[in-house]
């Protein structure tokens, strides 16, 4: 393997985390797979936004769009589970994301590239997170502390109210405070999709030209991975006809037949693909690849090129954000144990059912069945 900048600043960003942790290890609290380092900072700065008013009336609307989330994961993981079960597909409907060296998927995991992963995972725990203590200190609740930590390899930072005292607020004071950080999640998303879209997709058409399709991902055991094409790969023909946009490429591709042999001409190689009937439809071809549309400046100064590089990767960067907080925060939704829907659910239950014993043993079985359903979606099709 080839050591690039990337792989050294990588072993540079973890080494000074383990120098942090080593500095202040009496400060740390290790458990068995995450550490914290909790502190009062931040406190002062969540009281002095908390003071605005709009914050009170934004979190009751977010515990509406909150069990809404809910009950729409619930049902889209329950729905994938049947269509696991009884009409297995080749897509994968659930991964989990990890920070890698490059982009690409294998099995039930997802990695984007290291530096892009820092990035929004900064961004989705500063906005979770003080979205949480805003709303506490809204609502007079004491924040115990705040800090940071790690989950195995993966930053995380929070914000500790005063558990007792937010027991003994009201129920419509502890959904706001639990709804808050899924919809600060909901809301980012829409505000970096919003930007991305009427700011740098509109200054993109003028810079940019489509420069082919790059490939995302490649299925096990399917035609394109057995003719050698991997993640990075760029498609810009297909039987010799140019296919630099995704509109030429899906017209070429159903000129064929399903059981035809394709030539995929790559940036750097042709290659020939046996197709086989599309999962979802056997009238179509199908490789079993996935992919997005690649861009190339059309300037040929220097600066022009930097500015095209920086605009592509504000934009990758934006879709990346658009759906990491939209996985958040309907991940967190779930009506899941000790995660935000799975409380929202709990003091629910606890106020509508009389008998707290049942109203516990439902919350339970749910969660359970909330959990099992998540399960299935990572790594059912994969098993199966």
């Amino acid at each position: 393997m080839d050591i690039t900048f990337n792989h050294v600043s990588i072993v540079a960003f973890y080494a000074l985390i383990a120098y942090f942790i080593i500095k202040n290890k009496s400060k740390v609290e290790f458990h068995r797979i995450y550490l914290l380092y909790k502190t009062k900072a931040g406190i002062n700065l969540l009281d002095k936004i908390a003071k605005f008013r709009f914050w009170k009336w934004w979190a009751y609307i977010g515990i509406p769009v909150g069990f809404i989330g809910m009950f729409a994961i619930f049902w889209l993981l329950l729905t994938q589970v049947f269509e696991i079960f009884t009409q297995p597909s080749v897509e994968k409907s659930v991964q989990l994301i990890l920070p890698g060296v490059s982009s690409g998927s294998v099995g039930p995991f997802m990695f984007m590239p290291f530096w892009t992963f820092i990035i929004c995972i900064s961004v989705i725990i500063l906005v979770h997170e003080g979205a949480h203590g805003i709303i506490s200190r809204v609502h007079n609740l004491k924040i115990q502390s705040t800090g940071l930590g790690l989950f195995t390899i993966i930053p995380l930072a929070f914000v500790e109210p005063d558990e007792k005292q937010l027991e003994k607020s009201s129920v419509l004071t502890q959904l706001s405070v639990f709804a808050a950080g899924p919809f600060a999640n909901i809301c980012t998303a829409i505000v970096v999709f919003l930007i991305s879209a009427f700011v740098f997709v509109p200054m993109a058409g003028s810079m940019l030209e489509p420069a082919g399709l790059e490939i995302s991902d490649v299925l096990n055991d399917f035609p394109a991975q057995q003719a050698g094409i991997v993640p990075e790969d760029i498609i810009i023909a297909v039987n010799g006809v140019d296919t630099l946009d995704m509109v030429s490429f899906e017209e070429q591709i159903l000129l064929i037949d399903p059981g035809k042999e394709v030539t995929f001409t790559l940036q750097d190689r042709d290659v020939s693909v046996d197709t086989v009937a599309n999962p979802t439809d056997d009238s179509r071809p199908y490789v079993g690849i996935s992919f997005k549309q690649s861009f190339r400046s059309v300037s040929e100064t220097r600066f022009g090129m930097f500015f095209s590089k920086v605009l592509l990767y504000l934009i990758d960067l934006a879709s990346w954000l658009v759906l990491l907080n939209i996985g958040i925060a309907l991940v967190n939704l779930l009506p899941l144990g000790p995660v935000d829907g799975g409380r929202m659910l709990k003091i629910s239950l606890e106020r509508v059912i009389k008998n707290q014993q049942t109203a516990r043993t439902t919350w339970f079985i749910i969660s359970i069945a909330a959990l099992a359903f998540l399960l299935i979606n990572i790594f059912g099709p994969i098993i199966i």
